[in-house]
Parts: C-alpha cells; structure tokens; sequence
C-alpha cells in the first residue's frame, strides 16, 4: 500500500509540475506579448502559442518511437528541459527582436513534457477507481500555487526560477519513478477489448465542441486581461481550483458514469455566462463561470483519454490527445470569435455556444453515455472475474496482472516469462517487485498464498 501510495502522490507531483511551468510560461508570454505589441496582439500570440503546444504534445510519441533504451530516452528528456529552461529566460528578458523565437519554443518544449505527463498517468492509472481525483486535486493544487506564484512573486526571475524548479522536479520523477515506468517499453496491453474507433471519435469530436465553446469567451477573456479590464491570475482563478476538484470526484462516481451528464450540464448553463460580458463591472462574474466551464471541460479531456489510451496500439498518441485536440480548436477560433464578438456583441456567441451544446448532448445520447447502469454493469463484470478482482483490490496495473498470471497459472521463471513477453528479465523483475510492495508480500509463495486466499474469499 506504502507504494501505491508514493506512486499516486508522484504521479500527481509530476502532472502538477507540468501544468504549473506550462501555465506560468503561457501566462507569461501573453504579459510580454501585451507590453511588446500591444493587447490587440495578444490573441494571435496566444492561438500560435497553443499550436506549438499542441505540436509538442505530438512530438512525444514521435521521438518515443524513434529513440529507444532508458538512456536515449532520459537524454531527449534532458535536451527538451534544457530548451525550455534556456527559452523562458529569453522570452521573460530578451528584447523584442528574440521574444517570439523564444517564447514558441518554450511552448513547444512545454508541449513535449505534457504529452511524457499525460502518457505517464495513462499507463500508471489504468483501470483506477480514482483517475478523476488524481487529476482533479492535481489540478486544483497546481491553481492554488500558481495563484500564489502570480500574486506575490511575479517578476520575472522568480517566473524563471519557478519554472526552473518545475522543470527540475519533473526531471527527477521520470529518473526514480514509481509504479510503470515512462522510461521503459511496457508491457502491451491487449485484453482484446480495445476501444472502438467510434469512442475515439466521439470523444475526439466532444472535446473539440467543448473547446470551441469555451473559446467563444476564453478568446475575450484574454483580451480583456491583456488590457487589464479584469485580473484571469486574481481571487477569481480560485474557482477554477474549487471547481475541478469537484468535477474530478464526481467524474470517479460508478466509473464515468456521470461524468458525461456532468459535463452537459455545465455546457448548458455555459450560455449564461455571455450575459456579463456587457459591463466591466461584470466582468469577474464573467470570469468566473468561464473558469467552472474550463474546469469541466479540462477534466472531461483529459480524464476520457487516460482511460482510452492505455487500450490502443499506441498509448503515448492517445494519451494526451484530448489537449491537442483543445489546442488546435482553441487557436483556430480565437481571432475570429474576437472579431465576431466586436462585430455582433455577445448574443451570436450566445447562439454559437448553444448549437454545439446541442451537438455534444446529441452525441453523448446516441453513443449511451446518459445511462449509468451501463458503467456499473462494467465494473461488476470485472469483479467476478478473480484475477481482475484481485488486480482491481491491490491497484495492479493491466502489465503487473499479465506477470502476475504468468506466474500463478503457469509457474514460470522470471527469465521464461521475461521471454514469452519480449521484455528484460530485468524489468520482469520490477514488475514483481512492485507487486510484491502492492500486496504486502515477501515473494512468489507468499503472493500465491494471499492469491488462493482471495478466492476462497469471493467464492464464499
């Protein structure tokens, strides 16, 4: 339990350290941006920045294919570390002439070690009852320290050295990490229940209207941030915190159950929030909903696509998909919406929010995910199974299950196993080791003992 515990504390150490240098050096860019250029720049910035990011996200499973063994790869991490350290300085420093260079490429290699992030809690949370939690108090932890960060340290060398120290933290998990590990090819994971095209696509579409729906007054946010008509990095950032820590339990209930209704809901209400673009005085109002609609759409993005990926062929694409898709969608339609909301004002972003509404709640009905049963039904199914059960009990993840069987059912030796696997027996033996940490046994007599126990167990 002690390692189950370590290793959700330090996948969510490694997502928060993520997000809070990726947001810090966006925010920062959008600042720089304003003074250099102007706030009317700042959208176009901010939609070239979001695709630089996104072209991170993909770089990822590029380079993962294309370079392998631990060293190879610890060293492509390293390289894009130091990319992004020695950018921001630049970009927070540097005159005009080195901002956009900089500031791009800081993107960029902030882009790289969100796709390692979103790949890591993938494989390390497959099959977790807690996935929304992780990702919600991970979320929510990253806002509170950015909110501080921003408020009461923001010059730009302690911008640097918070960054710095983020960069330097991720760098240490992936070299010690917990649980599966980023580094090494893992296991294949084929249950022959992979997921459908028609789930990749439905989600793919969904984030993309959610996306487009929170662009239609994220884009006018940012303006008016850059401008200074209302503070985005203020008190009303902590209801961003508030929110996604609420969406990500309510997302763990009955295993997704509701989390499509959850996110249909917010949608909704979503329309509301154009009303208060009208006055500055209600401006913060404006802020604050926006915030509760990014909450729900971040955890429906990324929580739909940690649970997807790990059962494609290539989980390190899938597994961060949910923000490129944002990313894309997000810088495609900043500029525009900016100038649609200063030709007609906020009603036909009204009307705009309320079409692709209707088109998310159309797709989630006709793929039925209003039906809760459906989600408990699944999850019943696995219990019943005993080597699941028992996987499910201890935390193990689907890699771990598949040595685990190996072992009980067939008795093989770690260097036969690490055979039949096209794997190392070194990392065979990782693979038990965690098991044997998980379970809170000594060894494979002890671990078989405990085993025949739990199914005495459930047949009584």
């Amino acid at each position: 339990m002690a390692q189950k515990k370590y290793s959700r504390a330090a996948l969510g150490l490694f997502f928060a350290f993520y997000l809070l240098a990726f947001l810090l050096t966006e925010f920062a860019v959008n600042d720089r941006a304003a003074l250099l250029y102007g706030p009317a720049s700042v959208n176009g910035v901010y939609s070239a920045g979001l695709c630089c990011t996104a072209l991170g996200y993909l770089a990822f499973p590029l380079f993962r294919r294309l370079v392998q063994g631990e060293r190879a790869r610890l060293l492509t991490l390293t390289l894009f570390s130091l990319l992004f350290v020695g950018s921001i300085i630049p970009t927070l420093l540097a005159p005009r002439p080195f901002f956009l260079p900089c500031a791009f490429l800081s993107l960029l290699c902030a882009g790289y070690i969100g796709g390692m992030a979103h790949y890591f809690l993938a494989i390390n949370l497959q099959n977790s009852r807690c996935t929304g939690r992780v990702v919600g108090l991970t979320i929510a932890g990253e806002s509170l320290l950015q909110f501080f960060i921003q408020s009461w340290l923001e010059t730009a060398p302690l911008l640097i050295a918070s960054v710095v120290i983020c960069v330097a933290a991720i760098f240490f998990i992936v070299r010690f990490p917990p649980g599966d590990w980023v580094l090494d090819n893992p296991l294949p994971y084929d249950d022959g229940g992979g997921p459908p095209k028609r789930k990749l696509l439905i989600a793919g579409v969904t984030v993309c209207l959610i996306s487009l729906i929170t662009s239609l007054d994220d884009t006018i946010a940012v303006f008016l941030h850059a401008e200074g008509s209302v503070d985005l990095t203020g008190v009303v950032r902590l209801s961003y915190a508030g929110a996604v820590l609420l969406f990500g339990c309510l997302a763990d209930i009955k295993k997704r159950a509701y989390l499509p209704f959850m996110t249909a809901c917010v949608l909704a209400g979503s329309t509301l929030m154009f009303a208060f673009l009208d006055s500055p005085d209600t401006y913060s109002v404006n802020a604050v909903l926006l915030y509760i609609l990014s909450a729900s759409g971040v955890i429906y993005l990324t929580v739909a696509f940690l649970d997807l990926a790990p059962r494609t062929a290539h989980p390190e694409f899938w597994a961060g998909m949910g923000r490129v898709l944002r990313s894309f969608s997000v810088a495609a339609t900043a500029v525009p919406f900016i100038r649609l909301y200063d030709a007609v004002g906020h009603a036909a972003m009204m009307a705009v929010a309320f079409a692709a509404t209707v088109a998310v709640l159309v797709l989630f009905f006709v793929d039925g995910q209003f039906s809760p049963a459906q989600g408990e039904s699944k999850a019943q199914a696995r219990r019943e199974d005993g080597l699941a059960g028992f996987a499910e009990k201890y935390g193990l993840t689907p890699r771990e299950t598949d040595v685990l069987s190996a072992s009980l059912y067939n008795d093989k030796a770690p260097k036969e196993i690490a055979y039949d696997l096209q794997i190392s027996e070194r990392i065979v033996q990782r693979y038990f080791n965690s098991i044997y940490e998980k379970t809170g046994t000594q060894g494979r007599v002890s671990l078989t003992l405990l085993y025949s126990g739990y199914l005495r167990g459930e047949k009584n």
